[in-house]
């Protein structure tokens, strides 16, 4: 079932790209897609909410920061989780380069890719808006063809693969404690080479990454709803209140009561 009107943007040659659309989806809650493939490649980037994808080599959870890219012919099946809607840019594009060995689910660290697509999808609007603002068709290629760069560096890393296991598994257990060597096990490598690969990938050691993704979700949830701090904790993985009050300010330089009153 498609999920978008599609509108032809600029003609290409067959080796060149082609932007199809570009543009921001709002998904809404509980929302299902069911198991589907396109003809063109889809890249999606998570904005808000928490998107559960089923692909060929297993489930992933992507969570606002996160990018799915789903090449040509790739089976792929979406949910929208946790009673809230998800907020995402879309952006589908055809070119002979990508292949389904390159799916991708992974942290667009930088946010490239964000700033890059939020470009392209504001020069979209404009073109089929017919507004006299919009710039050259070499221009939207050229933001176009900056996209397909940042997807190609994140595909070539093997490593990347290994990421995305270890992310899904942090994002569904976030209520449990877990250890590092939880997450060596879940690797399937030696200890030594994945805490030593994982920073070289991420700039951050295994659990640094875990105590970030924690806070980042305890601070989604003081900003989306109104449970108190102490039922945060636990859903979180740091149950102590205090505790985690101290850590949010530690390590994203804002207290909950600010998080709270939308400071």
């Amino acid at each position: 079932m498609e999920r978008m009107a599609m509108a032809r943007g600029d003609s290409a040659s067959k080796n060149m790209p082609e932007n199809i659309v570009t543009h921001i989806l709002y998904i809404p809650a509980n929302h299902h897609y069911k198991s589907h493939k396109h003809d063109y490649h889809e890249l999606v980037v998570i904005q808000q909410g928490r998107f559960r994808v089923s692909l060929p080599d297993g489930v992933h959870i992507a969570i606002p920061g996160d990018i799915l890219f789903y090449p040509a012919g790739v089976l792929h099946e979406e949910w929208a989780e946790n009673k809230n809607p998800v907020v995402t840019w879309i952006c589908a594009f055809r070119w002979d380069g990508f292949g389904p060995e390159d799916t991708l689910v992974c942290q667009d660290m930088y946010g490239r890719v964000e700033k890059l697509i939020a470009k392209l999808s504001w020069e979209f609007y404009r073109v089929i808006s017919h507004s006299p603002l919009a710039k050259s068709p070499e221009y939207r290629l050229k933001l176009l063809q900056k996209i397909i760069d940042e997807l190609k560096r994140f595909t070539i890393h093997g490593e990347r693969r290994i990421l995305e296991r270890i992310r899904t598994f942090i994002i569904e257990h976030m209520s449990e404690p877990f250890t590092l060597d939880d997450l060596v096990t879940v690797s399937g490598l030696s200890k030594s080479y994945f805490v030593r690969h994982y920073r070289r990938m991420t700039g951050r050691t295994p659990m640094e990454h875990v105590r970030q993704l924690r806070l980042e979700e305890a601070k989604r949830l003081l900003q989306s709803t109104k449970m108190p701090l102490y039922e945060i904790g636990p859903q979180v993985g740091i149950p102590d209140a205090h505790h985690l009050s101290r850590l949010l300010k530690i390590h994203l330089n804002v207290s909950a009561r600010d998080l709270r009153s939308g400071q």
